[in-house]
């Protein structure tokens, strides 16, 4: 009789876990969604960035020597035109006088060559002076033009070395490094301070591709300076780079503007760029919670999307923007009206039956 139990038990056992697949499979979990609408930011893109100097130079002299004044310090504003620092010019000064009197002298040597030649090409003509006489003439005063030409040279390069001992400053600006001592002996093309110009200034920021295709559509920038939140300074576009960020995929755009009279930044502030594209140009862009955007096992992007057809969900990658304050931005991957489930996401299954909560349009 047990034995008969026993068998009877044991074929009833596949019956009992069929039944409870069965069930299992049939679970519908309820989840809530959001119908995907465009969002009215589609015409506006946001972008962090670092406030640079549109003209940042190491100023550096043309001659070397020793440094005998160094008047500005770190931090400094200095005109155009300013005195940065100067080299001793005693041996420069010494350089002008010689080469001045070496041409004084041959400036009355070529005299008297130019004479001697006009008197014997005279003489020549009249055949009263030998022909040798004439040609040794000539070759003096040729001799002689050429030393004054030589000696102007070198004479004006020699000032010209006198003037490169004193450094100024090629436009107005700050004086952003220092990398000499005073009296120090400095070499030729060694840098001696790094001049900023934050009159004109830049943001660099990093443009997806889906943007860099839409340049005809950009209509206007604008800068905002996180330490003055509220006012936006106009910008325009200075250069767009053509070789794509390794790391974050992007094209590098550089944005340029001036500098407010009524604000006072410096270099390596935070500012946030706001690009302005026509509405029409611009794919449209759905921002998400960010409880509906899920990741795969290799790190993409993904959301479960609900068809209403089947009461079921779909696993779809899609790839994702800027983070906005009302969510994750969506820029491919979903079509306007479709649903997106924003909760209960992480216990999906792809095709699994679930129930909407409280849906949202």
């Amino acid at each position: 009789m047990v034995r008969k139990i026993l068998f009877i038990a044991l074929c009833l056992l596949p019956l009992l876990a069929g039944c409870k697949e069965e069930k299992v499979a049939k679970v519908i979990r309820p989840v809530k969604a959001m119908k995907v609408v465009a969002s009215n930011q589609g015409a506006t893109r946001v972008f962090p960035g670092k406030v640079e100097a549109s003209s940042e130079v190491a100023l550096a002299f043309r001659v070397g020597g020793q440094l005998t004044s160094y008047p500005v310090s770190k931090g400094q504003f200095v005109k155009k035109g300013s005195l940065i620092a100067a080299l001793d010019t005693t041996d420069y000064k010494i350089q002008v006088r010689g080469l001045e009197a070496q041409l004084f002298g041959a400036k009355a040597a070529l005299k008297e060559a130019q004479l001697s030649y006009s008197r014997y090409s005279t003489l020549v003509a009249n055949d009263t002076a030998a022909k040798a006489s004439f040609d040794q003439a000539e070759a003096n005063y040729k001799t002689a033009q050429a030393k004054v030409k030589s000696l102007t040279e070198q004479l004006n390069k020699a000032k010209t070395d006198l003037g490169y001992a004193s450094l100024r400053a090629p436009f107005s600006g700050y004086i952003s490094e220092k990398y000499m001592d005073n009296y120090q002996t400095i070499q030729v093309g060694q840098p001696v301070v790094k001049l900023q110009d934050i009159e004109t200034l830049e943001v660099t920021i990093g443009l997806p591709d889906n943007l860099v295709i839409r340049q005809k559509d950009l209509q206007s920038i604008s800068v905002e300076l996180e330490a003055f939140p509220g006012k936006y300074i106009e910008a325009k576009v200075k250069e767009l780079a053509l070789d794509v960020e390794p790391v974050t995929r992007t094209y590098p755009l550089t944005v340029q503007f001036i500098r407010p009279k009524d604000i006072s930044f410096l270099p390596g502030m935070a500012a946030n760029v706001t690009l302005h594209f026509a509405q029409n140009g611009v794919s449209a862009q759905y921002v998400l919670p960010e409880t509906a955007v899920v990741g795969d096992p290799e790190g993409r992007s993904a959301v479960w999307v609900y068809d209403s057809s089947s009461s079921s969900v779909e696993h779809r990658l899609v790839k994702t923007g800027q983070i906005f304050s009302e969510g994750i931005e969506v820029t491919d991957g979903l079509k306007q009206g479709e649903w997106v489930v924003t909760a209960g996401a992480h216990y999906l299954s792809a095709g699994q039956k679930v129930r909407l909560l409280d849906p949202v349009k």
